[in-house]
């Protein structure tokens, strides 16, 4: 499992992100990048999301399935 955050303060709203691989990201009222959900299965889109993101605002991490 991997999770997903975006740093708000960092996020330049490009659309990148949630255009590109909307099944994961989307664009908030004020048009600022925002998971879909905060953990998906592991995969290569979601790295390519984060290692595509302009500024870095994607951090995408390892997380253990059994926790809450």
């Amino acid at each position: 499992m991997k999770k997903i955050e975006v740093d708000r303060e960092t996020c330049i709203k490009c659309g990148f992100c949630f255009s590109s691989f909307p099944e994961y990201f989307q664009s908030d009222s004020e048009g600022i990048s925002k998971p879909v959900k905060e953990r998906v299965e592991d995969n290569n889109d979601i790295i390519v999301a984060s290692e595509s993101c302009p500024t870095g605002a994607i951090k995408v991490e390892d997380v253990d399935n059994r926790e809450n």
